[in-house]
């Protein structure tokens, strides 16, 4: 028997076979997206389907047997596909579950660490004010170390509260993105002034999304764009936004020592630094990516080592 098979990307796939030769009956067989084979005979052959689709005759000998055979083969692939979308579907609560509760635990943490933490500078300095004239200098030192180490966990735990509560529960609205902008700038204003930074803020456009939390991804850009300056190069810090391939693409170029190309990519990383010598909790990059994801967009970094740095993102409509 000729068979005619009647290939597509998708949708209902038919075939529609007749023909009659040498008294013979032939069988027609119509295949559906549902996996479901029907058989009849039929008289002459006719192809029924677009012209895109692909027609290959391959000539084999099916018996009635054969075609409830691969009926119930359709069933069966199709119930296998069931089980391993409900496994698939069942991995990603669990991870997401995962996650949620790793962040829970992220925050509840490093609010307890506060506490402690705050007992142990508090000591210091009571120990500095009351017995610190009478120590030697290299114990005077030890007292200066614990001191500056105490701020230091304190900046890690406040940053690590920060992230844990990152991308949650934002409230979205319809708004100019140039707000987030002005709030960023307003809350770097110290550190703009001190270092003499130029910030230019091109057109930016309207988007759906959480004014807060986007009002974080400019302040850590910003500040991540004077901290990696340039020694002896006054900072240059520029935002726009331009249409690329349908999208509206969001930039934060800036002029500093950029970032060596074989490590761009860990850069999104949690507690990621680029640079011994700066200052910071890491966690300034990792938190931009999780709001952008949040907002249903992507992001990427272009940079060049000497020449500066361009932190790219995407926005969601919704």
């Amino acid at each position: 028997m000729a068979v005619v098979l009647l290939a597509a990307t998708g949708g209902l796939v038919r075939m529609h076979l007749q023909r009659r030769i040498a008294g013979l009956p032939w069988m027609a067989a119509l295949l559906g997206s549902n996996g479901i084979a029907v058989a009849a005979q039929a008289a002459d052959l006719a192809v029924v389907g677009p012209a895109e689709w692909t027609a290959v005759v391959v000539t084999a000998a099916f018996s009635a047997g054969m075609i409830v055979a691969l009926r119930q083969d359709f069933i069966r692939l199709r119930a296998v596909a069931g089980e391993h979308e409900a496994r698939l579907a069942a991995q990603a609560a669990e991870s997401a579950q995962a996650v949620a509760d790793m962040e829970r635990f992220a925050y509840a943490a490093s609010h307890d660490l506060q506490e402690p933490l705050r007992t142990i500078n508090a000591t210091t300095q009571i120990l500095t004010d009351r017995v610190g004239a009478q120590l030697r200098p290299e114990d005077q030192q030890l007292l200066v170390r614990l001191e500056r180490a105490c701020v230091r966990m304190q900046v890690l735990i406040q940053g690590l509260l920060e992230f844990s509560r990152t991308g949650r529960n934002l409230e979205k609205q319809r708004f100019n993105l140039e707000c987030s902008v002005i709030d960023a700038r307003n809350a770097c204003a110290a550190r703009l002034r001190e270092t003499g930074t130029t910030l230019t803020v091109g057109d930016l456009p309207e988007v759906y999304g959480s004014q807060a939390a986007l009002e974080s991804v400019f302040r850590n850009l910003i500040t991540n764009a004077i901290k990696y300056g340039r020694p002896g190069v006054v900072p240059a810090i520029l935002i726009d936004a331009e249409w690329e391939e349908g999208e509206r693409v969001i930039s934060v170029a800036d002029n500093g020592r950029g970032i060596p190309g074989d490590r761009l990519g860990e850069v999104w990383e949690a507690f990621a630094r680029v640079a011994a010598d700066v200052k910071g909790t890491g966690l300034g990059l990792a938190m931009v990516r999780r709001i952008v994801l949040a907002h249903g967009g992507r992001c990427w970094i272009e940079s060049r080592e000497g020449v500066g740095t361009r932190v790219r993102f995407t926005l969601g409509d919704r």
